[in-house]
């Protein structure tokens, strides 16, 4: 039998990508994302208390809830794991593009929980109160805005 040379070209590519520690996508309020005008407390602790609730304070969860119930199928559908996209992490030797595209679109499943009030399932203001925009938890915008992604 004549020696078949394969061409394993792609498969070493994707072993690249892949070879090194992977890179991490992180979603949320990151860095300098926290800082807030208008007050002591930053994005991040007033994201806490509205993610996990307080003894006075309804649990919101802007993070787990929309990326839970949403991330899978909003993925399925965007097409980053489509043939185009696998070949770019080959051709590319590296996820890091492919990742941040991730972060990108965890980043609008949670932008879109804001505009939605948590797809519907965030309690409602407490009786006489009222904000500047009538969405819950965007009465400034601040913590909306703080939201980004970045691949580490």
């Amino acid at each position: 039998m004549d020696d078949v040379e394969l061409d394993t070209k792609n498969l070493d590519n994707f072993i690249k990508a892949l070879k090194d520690e992977l890179p991490r996508v992180y979603v949320g309020i990151l860095g300098d994302k926290s800082a807030r005008s208008g007050g002591p407390v930053n994005n991040a602790t007033i994201g806490l208390y509205h993610e996990f609730g307080t003894e006075k304070m309804p649990k919101r969860s802007f993070l787990r809830q929309p990326l839970g119930d949403h991330l899978k199928s909003t993925m399925d559908n965007s097409g980053v794991f489509d043939a185009d996209a696998m070949k770019e992490v080959i051709r590319s030797k590296s996820v890091i593009t492919w990742l941040k595209k991730l972060g990108v679109l965890a980043e609008g499943i949670i932008k879109e929980g804001f505009n939605s009030n948590g797809y519907g399932n965030w309690k409602p203001h407490a009786p006489g109160y009222h904000n500047n925009t009538g969405n819950i938890l965007v009465d400034t915008q601040q913590l909306r805005d703080s939201i980004t992604s970045e691949v580490i």
